[in-house]
């Protein structure tokens, strides 16, 4: 009997193992972890998607891991370098996709795994820097959004992680928030930033210019010209109805300049995000904030309108 134990934990260990993320990734090549999603028999996936990273960077290759208990499928994003094939960073994502009302047995699991996660990573790396609302188990029962973060950084390593448990669905004049129930953990290699991330005024007065131009034409339905403020993969992609959409969101060119920030992500991509509030908006927090983030190039990536705050 203990002869058929030992040949079963033997079996059982590696599979257990892979079953975690790959915190070990640096001078490691993306053949190396192919090799080890074959082996797991994972599903190589084919995504259309475009990924903003670095240029230096290809787009991911990812794969979908066998299905555990009743977590999300896990998908596995691989970023490699176009130099010498060498790992940039790697993406698990659980997410729910069906975009429904959660009940609390299944943000439980949810929970429970990131849980797991991160005492895994704490293990290797030391108690995490977090952020959020999600405290204990207890909340889960108590808010309808809930959300925390933890990063594990050092000279060597740069570790992302977060989870969403949101059931809130409210529905405005143009949009509809889903229900949202994801884990992600980015594990990479911290990025060198070149140059500073301090902004002068004469920077933010330059961007702040391009945003009242593009306010001007959206505002105007000038849906052509504004589209030279754009990021050229969002402006061949974004469509007249869109535009027309967030133009009612945005209402106005009433808008004052509230924030301004420089940040690199964790695709080593800087980007500039100006954060304005509805002109006249008094309210701590604002009710209406308007975020718009440029690129390297100083062209639009994102605007995004929000109301109220998006969680407690």
């Amino acid at each position: 009997m203990k002869k058929l134990f030992l040949i079963l934990f033997f079996f059982s260990c590696p599979i257990l193992l892979f079953a975690q993320i790959n915190l070990d990734i640096k001078n490691k090549k993306i053949n190396f972890f192919k090799a080890l999603e074959v082996k797991n028999k994972s599903v190589l996936l084919k995504d259309k998607s475009h990924y903003l990273n670095n240029e230096q960077v290809y787009q991911p290759i990812i794969y979908k891991r066998k299905k555990q208990n009743d977590l999300p499928d896990l998908l596995v994003y691989y970023f490699y370098y176009k130099k010498d094939s060498t790992i940039s960073y790697i993406l698990y994502e659980w997410e729910d996709k069906s975009d429904t009302v959660m009940a609390i047995s299944q943000t439980k699991t949810l929970y429970a795994k990131y849980n797991e996660l991160v005492t895994q990573i704490n293990a290797k790396y030391g108690k995490s820097q977090t952020e959020g609302n999600l405290r204990d188990s207890s909340d889960l029962a108590e808010k309808d959004y809930l959300r925390r973060s933890d990063q594990w950084r050092n000279d060597s390593t740069d570790i992302q992680s977060y989870v969403v448990l949101s059931n809130r669905h409210p529905v405005s004049k143009n949009v509809r928030v889903l229900p949202t129930h994801t884990i992600r953990v980015f594990v990479g290699s911290p990025f060198k930033q070149k140059g500073s991330l301090v902004m002068s005024r004469d920077e933010v007065a330059y961007l702040d210019n391009k945003v009242r131009l593009f306010l001007t034409d959206i505002c105007a339905g000038n849906f052509d010209s504004l589209r030279k403020y754009i990021t050229h993969t969002v402006a061949s992609r974004v469509k007249d109805e869109q535009l027309d959409k967030l133009k009612d969101e945005i209402k106005n060119e009433m808008w004052d300049l509230d924030q301004s920030q420089k940040q690199v992500t964790f695709t080593g991509k800087a980007y500039t995000n100006l954060r304005y509030i509805r002109h006249g908006d008094t309210a701590k927090p604002p009710t209406e904030v308007l975020n718009i983030l440029f690129d390297e190039e100083d062209k639009i990536v994102t605007v995004l309108p929000l109301k109220g705050s998006p969680g407690d």
